[in-house]
């Protein structure tokens, strides 16, 4: 097709895409357009536009701008780059209207180029925008646009000016500046443009030549989608891990592969996976908390899915248009943690085997647990609702205790891990001494066990209550012996779950002691995460004649890289070199 016909049929499409184009910047004078313009530079016109609807409430007029400090100024506009430049122009050419033009935007080509700050494109803007002159500004899409459609070929802004103005009408060259920039800005994009659907596509030289490159496998490799993520989300309605005791393997579902003609691959979906309020979940080699699922209906991603590599498309340059090599995914690897279930409660019974915690229960409770005479009938923490004075409570009812359970012995850890999250405890004692047992020293090794798991628990408030009065009839002996032993430390009641005696003084304690009491938190320190790759370490050694370097960073750019390939490994080494900052390592090819 001829260059003529080229022309005509461009203008005509882009006639009937954009009838009425009118410039995306927002202004109200030649002084803001101008000013507007000037900040568009390397930036783009909606942030632009953020910029000046503050900036032009402030400051609107060349005396206002020529009177501002730079720093002021700069503060105002920083997020369009190039800051401390356009702020010292925006000053200076201020100045210069002032001094040179009383103030106003002169409406001559000539005269706005000697202002500061304002180039040839800057000029042809605001001379063809406000003043209705003949002028074509090239600016980054206007320059691409017309390359790749061939109505105006060069090398530089200025020769592809020359070229349009020599192949286009003067009366169409200001509606044909605001037409290229749209068409550039919206459909024939620097990256994904939209040649499928655009018409212009039977004469575009971009399209010829793109689609010769996709023939002999050019870059159309869309990206692949990422892993799902491991999502541990709380579910009021589980009150155990038992299922997690028989299934313990886990995988989300795999990102898929990117396809041709630039088809991004589609995400995994995430694996969600459901614990009971109160699970506290920990690294199983390292036993560092990952996440304490402490509140109703929250989630944590514990694990990420992996990264999805970057198809060919992402490595095409001027110089390399048809890269052969891509990028691979990163797989995430498996790891093992471990579910632990700490009962959030605001009381916890405590007390060796078989003193009537579990009776105590379900006596002050609505709870059924499991009761027999004999030891460690409750193997799991039991839960009731309390009630006094119209306060409610939880209780929890934990598995009996004996001595060394510190250090794992009978259903130690299982006991203290839950006895950890109670805001008080009541420490029941068998006062009849049922069984041969000495409550004094009973007493004396659970809290010896306490305060060797954890600091914390011996620190919890706790209340004594001395059960099993009614088997003493009426004989306080050893009552008194046991408050003169450790009544000046402990509040100390005494109480019968048979008979129900002392229950009101006891569940009257229990509350006045909780409103004294701050709520249960979730775990305060730090959470880690399963990935922990070092992305700033390496090793070098020596294997045999060949010198080995590893590392996690080494790894995240060598993944994709044909060594075969010398685009790619090219491209290899440009990653060592502007990525891995392996400043004291010398890498000779």
């Amino acid at each position: 097709m001829m260059q003529k016909e080229k022309c005509k049929k461009t203008l005509e499409y882009l006639k009937e895409l954009y009838p009425n184009p009118n410039c995306e910047l927002k202004f109200s004078s030649a002084f803001e357009l101008l000013v507007a313009v000037m900040l568009s530079a390397q930036c783009t016109d909606k942030r632009v536009n953020q910029v000046t609807e503050k900036l032009f409430k402030k400051y609107n007029t060349p005396v206002d701008f020529a009177q501002l400090d730079a720093k002021e100024l700069e503060k105002e506009i920083y997020s369009c780059g190039f800051y401390h430049n356009k702020a010292k122009n925006i000053i200076e050419c201020s100045k210069n209207l002032l001094n040179n033009f009383g103030g106003v935007v002169p409406n001559n080509w000539d005269d706005l180029q000697t202002l500061a700050g304002v180039g040839r494109k800057t000029a042809n803007v605001v001379y063809s925008m406000w003043f209705c002159g003949d002028a074509i500004a090239v600016d980054t899409h206007v320059f691409r646009v017309s390359n790749r459609l061939g109505v105006a070929c060069g090398k530089t802004p200025l020769e592809v000016e020359q070229q349009l103005m020599k192949n286009f009408d003067k009366t169409e060259w200001s509606k044909l500046h605001y037409r290229l920039v749209l068409f550039g800005r919206y459909v024939c994009k620097a990256k994904k443009p939209e040649c499928e659907t655009c018409e212009l596509k039977t004469f575009c030289d971009f399209y010829k030549n793109n689609n010769k490159k996709l023939k002999n496998g050019g870059p159309d490799g869309g990206d692949g989608g990422r892993g799902g993520n491991i999502v541990f989300e709380v579910d009021d309605r589980e009150n155990n891990l038992v299922d997690y005791y028989y299934k313990k393997h886990f995988r989300a579902e795999n990102g898929t592969n990117g396809g041709h003609l630039n088809c991004s691959g589609k995400n995994g979906k995430d694996l969600v996976i459901k614990v009971p309020r109160g699970t506290v979940i920990k690294d199983a080699k390292t036993n560092d908390v990952l996440a304490d699922m402490f509140f109703s209906g929250q989630k944590n991603i514990v694990l990420k899915g992996g990264l999805g590599g970057r198809g060919n498309q992402n490595f095409a340059t001027p110089s390399r248009q048809a890269p052969g090599f891509a990028e691979t995914g990163i797989k995430t690897k498996e790891y093992e943690v471990l579910l632990e279930l700490k009962t959030i409660a605001d009381v916890g019974l405590i007390g060796f085997p078989s003193v009537g915690k579990s009776k105590i229960l379900s006596v002050l409770t609505s709870a059924k647990p499991k009761i027999a005479d004999y030891h460690f009938t409750t193997l799991t923490p039991n839960l009731g609702v309390g009630s006094y004075a119209g306060k409610n409570f939880l209780i929890a009812d934990i598995p009996g205790l004996i001595e060394g359970a510190s250090e794992g012995k009978g259903l130690g850890f299982d006991f203290l891990r839950h006895v950890e999250r109670t805001r008080m405890l009541l420490h029941v004692v068998d006062i009849a001494e049922v069984d041969g047992r000495d409550a004094i020293e009973d007493f004396k090794i659970i809290n010896e066990e306490l305060k060797k798991y954890s600091k914390h628990l011996a620190t919890v408030p706790q209340i004594v209550v001395l059960n099993k009065v009614d088997l003493l009839a009426g004989d306080t002996e050893k009552i008194d012996e046991f408050k003169k032993t450790y009544g000046k430390d402990y509040t100390i009641l005494t109480y019968s779950a048979v008979t129900r005696q002392g229950e009101k003084e006891l569940l009257g304690k229990v509350v006045e002691t909780l409103a004294k009491l701050p709520q249960v938190e979730p775990i305060k320190q730090e959470m880690f995460s399963l990935d922990r790759r070092d992305l700033s370490q390496f090793e070098v050694f020596k294997q045999g004649n060949t010198f080995v370097v590893v590392g996690d960073k080494i790894d995240e750019i060598i993944r994709g890289v044909n060594l075969d390939d010398p685009e790619s490994f090219a491209y290899f080494q440009l990653g060592l070199k502007m990525k891995a900052s392996l400043q004291n390592l010398k890498l000779r090819v």
